[in-house]
């Protein structure tokens, strides 16, 4: 029987132990470990229409033309390598009996689904990383509505917050 040896090692037992180091490397190149981090969405900021924090954040809205009916709403997501930003979704209790969470008008609008990744820069004057969020017309069941932004790169990545409506 003819052993497997490798030039330049000790034998049998060496050629083993190189077996089952390559085996290993082989294992886990298949199944595509690796340190790179994933995305991970930060907490959601309330801005003004620049991306600047607002001190106290806005916990109610009005649902009519009082205001605030808008908050303005910056996502950040490290490790964003490819820079696809964050995806915006209000979802409230529906009206509809036996119906559960909906994520349709009557839960609110926001003025863009999509932005990218904040923070804002302080050189750019666009808005492409504030969404505005304006209240529903009328109070939606539960007088609740919940904000959700997910990573676009990966959706798993979110972060919600509830803002009241009066």
């Amino acid at each position: 029987m003819n052993k497997l040896i490798f030039p330049g090692v000790g034998g049998w037992r060496t050629a083993r132990r190189w077996t089952a180091s390559i085996a290993a490397m082989v294992v886990l190149a298949i199944c595509g470990c690796s340190d790179t981090p994933k995305p991970f969405l930060s907490a959601i900021t309330e801005t003004n229409a620049k991306g600047v924090a607002l001190a106290t954040p806005v916990t109610a809205l009005s649902s009519s033309n009082q205001l605030p009916n808008t908050v303005s709403l910056v996502g950040v997501v490290t490790n964003d390598a490819e820079g696809l930003g964050v995806d915006w979704t209000a979802t409230c209790t529906s009206t509809t009996p036996g119906v559960g969470l909906v994520d349709d008008s009557t839960c609110g609008s926001f003025s863009v689904a999509h932005t990218a990744s904040g923070p804002v820069p302080s050189y750019t004057t666009t808005t492409v990383y504030v969404t505005t969020y304006t209240a529903p017309s009328s109070i939606p069941k539960g007088a609740t509505v919940t904000l959700t932004a997910d990573a676009t790169s990966l959706p798993s990545s979110a972060s919600s917050i509830t803002l009241t409506i009066q």
